[in-house]
């Protein structure tokens, strides 16, 4: 029995999301069509790096990591989304008479139903996927900036072996049809000796129901070359197109038009990311200007060559050198607070200064400046 909806007539399944910290006998845990939809946001998140187990985070402090990391992430996105301050989402809402948040619950259970029942289709149709999931939600950032907050959307995610696909569709209120597909994408994988390769087609229209459809192409190699240590080069082309099957082209080495280098690394438990973007001119970049189009022949790539040339870069974040080749740059920086406060401080080549901070209860500010020493509210 639902307290709010009375008989429950279609199934649907509800969760709570792991605790990293001691649990005592004092500790009293709500389930709630909350708590469901932060789990559901983390789970799709991570579905991508394979099959997440209870054994497998035991195993892996990184996993353990990634997963709180995630987490944090995902509670900021509902109290954002949901507009509710963080406590409210492990609360008994309905024990505190909270009728708000209980329409809002009672609408999310009503997107859980649909997503329960879709989803096991979807396991049906695919056994041999490792991961399968669809999700009925309202609202969503990704169109226009969240547009249209009362629409309900479908998302679906499927992972295979070396493969993944996902979109994004609007859809009508009663679940019964397609209005308007968001994004739809397809991902190959294939992992090497310390390296991962990834091609990913992406067909969207992100900026309103009368905007144009575009394509994302992009491949990508990640080279984990320590514990603490990844580098990412990252090839893009964007273009007009009308099908997803336009979103292919027949020769993505002619086809690439800029690219990113991605140095991410961890230093005295603190996060840092350095991203530097480069054009492409004459059909030349200004180091690697071969490794384009190598989905063929990516194991016989010398990563020691993708080695020497990002660790010629002046990715540290503290290094206020300049990349003359680059046509943009920017650093990140992540520290989290003994009170689980997490700080993220980022700066460009324009000389901006951002820092997004995520306090404990799941609110956060961001502020602006131009020397990472005094901070006043965005204007942009």
């Amino acid at each position: 029995i639902d307290e709010d909806l009375g008989i429950v007539e279609k199934a649907y399944q509800m969760v709570l999301p792991p605790k990293f910290e001691p649990i005592t006998k004092e500790d009293l845990y709500h389930v709630t069509p909350l708590t469901t939809v932060l789990w559901t946001s983390v789970e799709k998140e991570l579905a991508s790096n394979g099959t997440l187990t209870c054994e497998s985070v035991k195993n892996d402090y990184q996993k353990r990591e990634t997963l709180i990391s995630s987490l944090n992430q995902a509670i900021d996105r509902v109290v954002y989304h949901y507009n509710i301050p963080e406590e409210i989402i492990f609360d008994d809402f309905i024990a505190a008479g909270d009728a708000d948040t209980s329409l809002k619950a009672q609408e999310i259970v009503r997107g859980l139903q649909q997503s329960f029942t879709a989803t096991e289709e979807l396991k049906r149709q695919n056994p041999n996927a490792q991961f399968a999931y669809v999700d009925y939600h309202k609202g969503d950032y990704r169109d226009n900036n969240n547009a249209y907050p009362t629409a309900w959307y479908r998302e679906q995610l499927i992972s295979f072996d070396n493969e993944q696909r996902s979109e994004l569709v609007k859809v009508r209120d009663d679940f019964s049809q397609d209005i308007r597909t968001i994004i739809y994408g397809k991902t190959a994988t294939t992992k090497g000796n310390n390296y991962t390769y990834r091609t990913s087609y992406e067909f969207e229209s992100r900026d309103g129901d009368s905007s144009p459809y575009t394509c994302d192409i992009k491949e990508e190699i990640s080279d984990v070359v320590s514990s603490n240590k990844t580098y990412s080069l990252v090839n893009l082309t964007n273009n007009n197109a009308n099908t997803f099957e336009d979103c292919i082209p027949s020769d993505i080495a002619q086809a690439i038009t800029h690219r990113y280098a991605i140095v991410d690394y961890t230093g005295n438990n603190d996060r840092f990311s350095s991203q530097f973007g480069y054009d492409r001119n004459a059909g030349s970049f200004p180091f690697l200007s071969d490794w384009v189009g190598f989905e063929s022949n990516h194991h016989q790539l010398d990563l020691n060559e993708l080695m020497t040339n990002f660790e010629n870069l002046p990715y540290q974040y503290d290094d206020l050198t300049a990349e003359p080749d680059a046509s943009f740059w920017v650093k990140n920086k992540t520290v989290t607070m003994e009170d689980n406060t997490q700080i993220r401080t980022s700066y460009d080549d324009n000389g901006q200064y951002r820092k997004f901070t995520i306090f404990p209860n799941g609110t956060h500010k961001e502020e602006c400046g131009t020397d990472g020493i005094v901070w006043a509210e965005c204007t942009n």
